[in-house]
């Protein structure tokens, strides 16, 4: 009986250790998908298309690049932008900043711009902190919207030589 307290008590504690492991990797994994949400009311059917994407330079690092569509909304942003390359250049900071976002359409031969920002400033005024929630746009689609074929991000800023760098970073799902 002594014996059995002690495997059922080694169960219970193992049981409970792989379902914190289990919900710390699902809570902790990206989520980089394509899912679609179909509802259907008095007033017809409603879809939510929502995909998510990232990517990663030598330079920099683009967490979920989100775009979500509805009959007539569509929303783009979301993204978290973090600087992994030199610590020092980091640490020096920037004058001038510049980020593009670019989405190319089955439809299309060309990427057309969707999201851009920039800041700038005295030498070393702007930090190379995480940026997060890059862009959020919301816009009215117009007529079919096409899948998107491809994402991707420019970035532009000045090293702490003063030197303009500009980087690309492809997202995918």
């Amino acid at each position: 009986m002594h014996i059995n307290k002690r495997l059922i008590t080694l169960l219970l504690i193992l049981f409970f250790l792989t379902n914190v492991v289990t919900f710390g990797l699902l809570y902790f994994s990206r989520l980089d998908t394509t899912f679609s949400i179909s509802t259907t009311s008095r007033k017809g059917e409603h879809t939510v298309k929502v995909q998510t994407f990232s990517g990663q330079s030598p330079t920099w690092k683009v967490d979920h690049y989100t775009v979500v569509r509805t009959e007539n909304k569509l929303w783009r942003g979301g993204a978290k932008l973090t600087h992994v390359g030199d610590p020092e250049e980091r640490a020096a900071g920037t004058s001038y900043f510049k980020y593009t976002f670019y989405e190319q359409k089955e439809d299309k031969q060309q990427a057309d711009v969707v999201l851009a920002g920039s800041t700038s400033g005295p030498p070393g005024s702007t930090p190379f902190q995480d940026l997060r929630k890059l862009g959020a746009t919301e816009e009215t689609p117009f007529g079919k919207w096409a899948p998107i074929r491809s994402v991707y991000l420019e970035v532009e800023w000045f090293d702490p030589s003063g030197e303009m760098r500009k980087d690309k970073i492809f997202l995918s799902e």
